[in-house]
């Protein structure tokens, strides 16, 4: 589980809509030869997605090189995001075609990503698959959810991120289930319930360029962000400390309440 830290206030209340407020905190970066674009965690490494060279890099968490692996779905592939279904397939969006591949290890499939040539950050909850859709200048960016099979797609609209949107992952806080995307050159992080409703923003707490992929790690209960900073391609490793706040109408009820 994330890191709870609950508001104490004086008296008892009930938050309606209440959104998701992070203070967030470095633990640690370091730079990749790559730009990494897609990240995926286990318990000892975190993987970056290298379209350039159509590999995954994987490092441990400190930042020592840990090896290298081939991404060759097709004669030309342009792999993005990525997403592993435990005891299952390791899938990947692709930023030219308007397919998802994925392989059991041993050959490659492919399906109709429902995002089209927009797909972007994969993550799996141990039922669906989830990917940020960049389509910012036409429908607009949003959220996928569905099928490990690429069926019963829904899509939730995300207007709040003022760019493309790059990377995305889910995590739990206080019993309730989040998605959290991250932007091109909107150097926030925003917060969603799993039914698409805005739950809130926090800015990027260092200086970047570009945004691109994050990840929650359970082994760590920890972030990983992937981004361009100061020149610099950089992991970083960044603590969420997450509260539940109140909305603007709620809080001068409860204020002049002491």
């Amino acid at each position: 589980m994330v890191r709870m830290i609950l508001l104490a206030l004086a008296c008892p209340f009930i938050v309606h809509g209440a959104d998701l407020i992070a203070n967030i905190n470095i633990i640690d970066y370091f730079t990749t030869s790559d730009n990494l674009l897609g990240l995926y965690c286990d318990s000892y490494h975190v993987y970056g997605v290298d379209p350039w060279d159509d590999e995954l890099e994987a490092y441990h968490f400190n930042g020592t090189p840990y090896g290298n692996l081939p991404i060759d779905y097709a004669t030309y592939p342009n792999p993005w995001g990525m997403c592993l279904v435990p005891t299952g397939p390791t899938y990947y969006t692709d930023f030219v075609s308007n397919s998802i591949y994925y392989t059991d290890g041993m050959n490659w499939f492919s399906f109709v990503d429902p995002a089209g040539i927009y797909g972007r950050g994969l993550d799996y909850d141990g039922q669906y698959i989830w990917e940020a859709d960049c389509d910012y200048s036409g429908n607009g960016n949003g959220i996928y959810r569905f099928e490990t099979n690429g069926t019963g797609a829904v899509f939730y609209a995300t207007p709040e991120p003022q760019g493309y949107l790059t990377g995305l992952t889910r995590f739990s806080f206080d019993g309730t289930e989040y998605v959290m995307v991250t932007a091109s050159q909107d150097f926030n992080f925003y917060f969603y319930r799993t039914d698409g409703t805005f739950a809130g923003s926090a800015p990027v707490p260092f200086t970047i360029s570009y945004g691109y992929g994050i990840q929650y790690c359970a082994a760590t209960d920890t972030f990983f962000f992937s981004c361009v900073s100061y020149g610099n391609y950089c992991i970083y490793q960044l603590e969420f400390e997450f509260s539940l706040g109140l909305e603007n109408g709620t809080w001068g009820s409860v204020k002049y309440s002491f």
